[in-house]
């Protein structure tokens, strides 16, 4: 049974995940091949700038920088109380972890887009790694639920990860920040639906600025088509369970159960000088759908 904050943060984190992958489809169907490439040169910088910002503030207040306090903000899987996973190993250096339910996956899977599901999850953690080790840190996907053979043999029942950071492959400055002694480690717990927010804005300005600049007003217009393509589906899934929770006022429903406000008035988009990006979502996106909501 699922609380009504549950659900709302469950929406929350469909609603990223239809947004990445009408996104990835759009560069793919705009952009051809190359479309796919720029997708992950988005991802991977994204990636790795969120794990040399966790670096930089480790550096600044003394906190062990290593893969305990990588994952310890639950970095490792996404905001979603549906996900199910099991921690393997848990080090210093070394984190071994299964994912055995994601609802991304059955998603992209349901869409008929695994392959183009599979790439954030190859790309995002990876970036994330490198970005926090000071390029240093290594990540394998060996398993992937994204995988659902047809050929007779046994598709993936789960995703596996396992994640590096040695002490042998650092200089001393390195070693140091991340396993010296005194440092300490933050307690602090996130919380899920600010994750989900800055994952959504990341996304979609990290992806917006990657494809303006492999190509130009084409990548513009691969990002607006994919926009464009979700209004549909957000407005299904509103309408489908503002009815099932018996939600009276559709407005606050959707305040609460999308990650962005549709008026544009998160400041967090400011974090990462969304301009153009922001612009689409509101002009593209948010605009049909709060005329398609009946929101004004």
């Amino acid at each position: 049974m699922n609380t009504i904050n549950e659900i709302s943060l469950q929406n929350q984190q469909d609603f990223w995940s239809m947004l990445y992958i009408r996104l990835a489809a759009s560069l793919r169907d705009v952009c051809g091949r190359r479309g796919a490439e720029t997708l992950r040169r988005a991802l991977r910088q994204m990636a790795e700038e969120e794990g040399a910002a966790l670096r930089g503030r480790c550096e600044k207040d003394g906190t062990a920088a290593d893969l305990l306090t990588l994952y310890a903000p639950g970095t490792d899987c996404f905001a979603d109380p549906r996900m199910r996973r099991n921690v393997i190993t848990a080090e210093p250096q070394i984190r071994c972890w299964e994912v055995h339910t994601c609802p991304a996956a059955d998603l992209w899977y349901n869409e008929g887009l695994p392959g183009l599901g599979q790439i954030f999850c190859e790309e995002y953690q990876r970036g994330l790694v490198r970005g926090f080790g000071g390029g240093k840190g290594q990540l394998n996907l060996t398993k992937k639920l994204t995988v659902r053979r047809t050929n007779g043999t046994r598709p993936d029942n789960h995703c596996c990860f396992s994640a590096y950071l040695r002490a042998a492959n650092m200089d001393d400055a390195q070693i140091e920040t991340a396993f010296g002694p005194g440092r300490t480690r933050s307690a602090a717990v996130p919380d899920a639906a600010a994750s989900v927010k800055s994952l959504t804005v990341r996304t979609l300005c990290y992806v917006t600025d990657r494809a303006e600049q492999d190509f130009g007003k084409e990548g513009l217009c691969a990002v607006s088509e994919g926009l464009r393509a979700l209004v549909e589906p957000t407005e299904r899934m509103l309408r489908h369970y503002a009815e099932m929770t018996l939600s009276a006022d559709l407005g606050q429903f959707t305040a609460k159960n999308l990650p962005l406000a549709l008026d544009g008035s998160d400041a967090i988009w400011d974090e990462y000088a969304g301009g153009k990006a922001k612009h689409l979502f509101l002009t593209v996106f948010a605009g049909p759908l709060r005329e398609r909501l009946g929101l004004g």
